[in-house]
């Protein structure tokens, strides 16, 4: 890997701790791929 995407890895993996167990974050998926289309909360 070159260093920028050595950075933008240890940037996602600190806002993944962050979220992960947090009360203070929801996160929102949506799957818009498809004809019919799925969302979940977390």
């Amino acid at each position: 890997m070159i260093k920028e995407d050595i950075i933008r890895r240890r940037q996602y993996c600190q806002v993944v701790k962050e979220i992960t167990g947090s009360e203070r974050y929801l996160v929102v998926g949506i799957d818009v791929a498809k004809e019919k289309h799925h969302a979940f909360m977390v």
